[in-house]
């Protein structure tokens, strides 16, 4: 499976009515970008598209953290993938590290 390895940030700044996902290896190569909900135009409303940008941004990191707990057969004692799952989880709806 190929897919921009790394990790994967959120910018705000090419427009205010659009996110942008991109590499953070290179901030040139743009993953996807996420209609804001500012804009007239949109439907969603801006916490809304913030939130699904944050999501898409932690696609790399849930991807592992779940070839993890598949790896792993006992995961359900290993605290390491526990927490790691939680940390994704937890980034992913916008919060921080090591939560």
């Amino acid at each position: 499976m190929e897919f921009t390895k790394g990790e994967w940030k959120v910018d705000r700044k090419r427009s205010s009515f659009e996110y942008d996902v991109y590499s953070a290896e290179n901030p040139m190569k743009t993953i996807a970008r996420v209609d804001s909900g500012v804009s007239a135009y949109s439907l969603l409303v801006p916490t809304e598209g913030e939130a699904n940008t944050r999501l898409i941004a932690q696609a790399p990191k849930m991807y592992e953290a779940l070839k993890d707990v598949w790896d792993n057969k006992d995961w359900g004692n290993n605290i390491e993938i526990i927490n790691k799952v939680k940390q994704v989880i937890a980034e992913g709806e916008g919060g921080t590290e090591g939560r």
